[in-house]
């Protein structure tokens, strides 16, 4: 089978499969906007390929033809936001980093990640690769299968990169199945067909000047008995096989092997101080400081009281610590390992940070997007933004500067008392490190806890007890000036386990998120202690916006419930969060104060907890930046579009001065007939090989709009002729003479045409496409 024999039907379902395969990236980003440019690619190296495939006979210049446009359409296409950034130094730097790091950051991205160039830099190159190679193939040999391995290794390349996401993809599977099993009975049928259309280029082979005698011949021969009983085959088996795969318990793809497992994220993320401790310390400042201006938005009636910055849930006996995993994220942010997203409320935050110390950045509930990020040293990138999946914390690699502010759009959890009532532990590997309970508890703690959550009438009824037992201030004064610490010792002394002296009674929230934190884990619950900020509706500076200080510091205990998320529980009397008591008196028999508060103790006014309202619109987390990501998808298709335009009017300059200047005068002379041969191609003439240099004059002389052009075909018909046929080479003479008139015969064309199809024939790709002449 002739590399150059038509094969368009077939490149047709190659780039069927292709684009199938390119579907299976779906789930490692988030939105449908990747297959923009991933089908961009696959259709841009179909072309491509095809092109170079028939028109340079060498495989190793095909094949380095082929790379070098696919590095090409990766510089132009997948990093347009470099092109208003100091080019050419901007464009090829990120280019440069993203085919050194690509792999790397497409191991260690949260999941689902944005379509940016560094992500899509590895599936776009492996999709060209393997579709170039799916298509010489097809072109340049006879093999049924020979270009279905391409696209299977490229489609089980992409189920690793997406394994993390646990995704099933059997039916895309099938899907591709399908397809690659039309395009092997079309190559079968072609092949035992192939004798038919042997004589297609006969002299006495005289079809009807509109092709339709080829037409009839292609349809008889798709119609013959092995692929009209093959695809019905064919259709069966793949249903049949997915179907049936579909039912297996590795169809879900959770057991699927998974390379991100073993390479360690690049994205570190540390705190000088740890959190916990700078509660008090912030709790004390003088003067005050403002930290963050937050406003809220929401569909629903929610109360929102708090503000999370961090979430330790990593307790060693002494200390409690944050040991998540951070990766780098965009706008998307990765989903939680435990589960989907908890059900609740959606609420939108905007915040703008005017200090922060550390390099946590203020949330709630269970973030799932984040846009707009600019100011600061934010940088307006997603590259030193970080987040940790199964904590749902959000942090920088480096310390947020004054005026960095972005949109946050959360799931924070609102349950109802039907659901309070029916909530369990969440039972998940996931939250294996928040049940931990390191060294040997203190067996007066386990013992207290016993008899608090004893008569309990549910899970959640044991929360609470904990909770009010905590609470009460008679029994745990809330007292600022309390010996901070939150191990299994200072838990002990709070709850005055081992001791009948009321002064280790004294605490603060530290102590209290500490002690409800271990109870619950005593008593069977995945829990953490959340470090933040508890708005104050006094502070607010309009609706639903809150100035957020250092003398809202807070600490909190949670417990993640299935179906819920995170739950947060208050065991601190909040009402004096800054109240220092006086020292106790040391010959008092219960340790209690020995007078009354002087009146420099300075009690904070109650914290009143904001109820949030509906009057907000939600405008963060999720669109905030679809507008300009449609946008630069949109100019990397154009500049697509115009790289292929600008190849195909390049191969046809090529392929022009090819034709006039190689070879001996009858060499130049075909060339000068196939010349115009192209150009009356454009026009509408048929392109069959079968059409007699006297049927091209005649069709030539029967078409509209080509003015002379059909004179100077008839005086260039007899020098063709001689040319190929006469027993003496033709001369130089000759040669000028047919390029001559073919210079005459393609002027005429254009000038009857028109300037609107001059422009359309010299993008024409039609004389580029397998089937025509060289």
């Amino acid at each position: 089978m002739s590399a150059t024999r038509p094969r368009a039907g077939q490149l047709v379902l190659v780039a069927a499969v292709m684009l199938l395969v390119a579907m299976v990236f779906g789930p490692f980003f988030a939105g449908a906007g990747y297959l923009v440019p991933l089908g961009g690619s696959v259709v841009l190296a179909v072309v491509v390929a095809a092109v170079a495939s028939v028109r340079i006979r060498r495989l190793d210049v095909t094949l380095l033809v082929v790379t070098g446009c696919g590095l090409l359409f990766a510089l132009l296409a997948l990093f347009p936001s470099r092109w208003g950034n100091g080019l050419p130094g901007s464009l090829l730097g990120a280019f440069g980093r993203g085919l050194r790091d690509g792999w790397a950051a497409v191991l260690t991205a949260g999941l689902p990640a944005d379509p940016t160039g560094e992500l899509l830099i590895v599936p776009a190159l492996l999709l060209w690769i393997a579709t170039a190679i799916a298509v010489v193939v097809t072109l340049r040999t006879d093999a049924v299968l020979a270009p279905l391995p391409p696209p299977i290794v490229a489609f089980a390349t992409g189920l690793l990169l997406v394994a993390a996401r646990g995704r099933s993809q059997v039916w895309l599977a099938g899907a591709i199945l399908l397809a690659g099993g039309a395009l092997a009975l079309v190559r079968a049928a072609d092949r035992s067909s192939s004798h038919d259309s042997a004589g297609a280029g006969r002299p006495d082979a005289r079809p009807s000047r509109n092709g339709r005698s080829d037409a009839r011949r292609s349809w008889r021969r798709l119609t013959s008995g092995r692929l009209a009983f093959g695809l019905p085959v064919v259709v069966i088996l793949v249903v049949v096989g997915t179907l049936g795969a579909a039912v297996l318990p590795i169809a879900d793809g959770s057991d699927r092997f998974n390379p991100r497992d073993h390479r360690h994220p690049p994205v570190q993320v540390t705190s000088a101080l740890n959190p916990l401790v700078n509660v008090k310390a912030q709790l004390q400042a003088d003067p005050v400081e403002p930290l963050f201006t937050v406003h809220l938005a929401s569909t629903e009636s929610l109360q929102v009281d708090r503000i999370r910055t961090a979430a330790l849930g990593d307790f060693d006996g002494a200390s409690w610590t944050d040991g998540a995993t951070f990766v780098a994220t965009g706008r998307t942010l990765p989903d939680d390992p435990a589960a989907a997203t908890p059900r609740g409320v959606t609420v939108d935050a905007e915040v703008t940070v005017d200090r922060l110390d550390g390099v946590f950045l203020p949330s709630l509930g269970r973030p799932v997007g984040i846009t707009d990020i600019g100011g600061g040293n934010g940088g307006g990138t997603g590259a030193t933004m970080a987040f940790a999946p199964d904590s749902g914390v959000l942090a920088m690699t480096t310390s947020p500067g004054p005026g960095l502010r972005y949109d946050l759009r959360s799931v924070v959890p609102n349950p109802t008392d039907a659901e309070k009532a029916a909530a369990r532990p969440l039972n998940d590997p996931s939250v294996t490190r928040y049940r931990a309970l390191p060294g040997a508890v203190p067996a007066d703690l386990t013992q207290l806890t016993d008899g608090i959550i004893d008569g309990a009438t549910n899970p959640y009824d044991r929360l609470v007890r904990i909770q009010a037992y905590l609470r009460d201030p008679k029994r745990f004064p809330y007292d600022l000036g309390a010996a901070p610490g939150h191990s299994y010792g200072a838990v002990s002394r709070m709850l005055a386990v081992d001791t009948d002296s009321a002064q280790f009674r004294r605490s603060y929230a530290e102590q209290h998120a500490a002690a409800f934190a271990l109870m619950a884990r005593i008593a069977g619950f995945p829990s953490r202690v959340a470090v933040g900020y508890l708005l104050d509706q006094r502070s607010s500076t309009g609706p639903n916006t809150f100035r957020v200080t250092t003398r809202n510091a807070h600490t909190w205990p949670e417990v993640n419930l299935a179906g819920l998320g995170w739950v947060a529980f208050e065991p601190t009397d909040v009402s004096n969060l800054v109240t220092k008591l006086p020292p106790a008196d040391p010959n008092s028999s219960n340790g209690g104060p020995a007078d009354k508060p002087p009146s420099s103790a300075e009690p904070a006014p109650p914290v009143i907890q904001p109820e949030l309202s509906t009057t907000g619109t939600p405008g963060g987390g999720g669109g905030g930046g679809a507008a300009g990501t449609a946008a630069w998808f949109g100019l990397a298709v154009l500049l697509g579009i115009v790289l292929v335009l600008l190849l195909i009017v390049g191969e046809k300059a090529r392929r022009r001065r090819h034709r006039q200047r190689a070879g001996p005068p009858s060499a130049r002379i075909g060339g000068a007939w196939r010349e115009v041969r192209d150009r009356l191609s454009e026009c509408g003439l048929p392109r069959s090989h079968a059409l007699t240099t006297r049927d091209v004059v005649g069709c030539t002389r029967e078409l509209r709009a080509v003015g002379a052009a059909g004179e100077q075909m008839e005086q260039l018909m007899p020098v063709v002729n001689a040319a190929l046929f006469a027993e003496t080479e033709p001369g130089e003479a000759d040669a000028r003479r047919a390029w001559e008139l073919t210079r005459l015969a393609c002027r005429e064309l254009n000038r009857a045409g028109g300037l609107p199809r001059r422009a359309r024939a010299i993008v024409d790709p039609r004389p580029l496409l397998p089937g025509g002449s060289r």
